[in-house]
């Protein structure tokens, strides 16, 4: 059984998906949530961590838009740390 989600919204169960674009079409992590406790699965956010946690704005050849990669690095970081991901 397929069901799409469009957006952010629940999976199933506890696990969240969360729309990551910029890196490639439909590309999407997951919030997974159990005891209180929260993990982000964001797959290809960031490539090359040395760089690109601090400066997310740094994009690589396999990001088809970079600008909105980057973006998406920032407020992914962002939501990291406020929700102490």
């Amino acid at each position: 059984r397929v069901r799409q989600v469009d957006g952010e919204g629940e999976a199933v169960g506890s696990i969240r998906t969360v729309p990551l674009p910029g890196h490639t079409p439909g590309h999407a992590g997951f919030i997974v949530e159990s005891d209180g406790e929260a993990l982000f699965i964001w797959g290809d956010v960031v490539h090359i961590a040395t760089y690109q946690f601090a400066r997310p704005d740094w994009s690589i050849a396999f990001d088809v838009d970079s600008k909105l990669a980057g973006e998406t690095r920032k407020r992914t970081f962002d939501r990291v740390a406020a929700d102490r991901m």
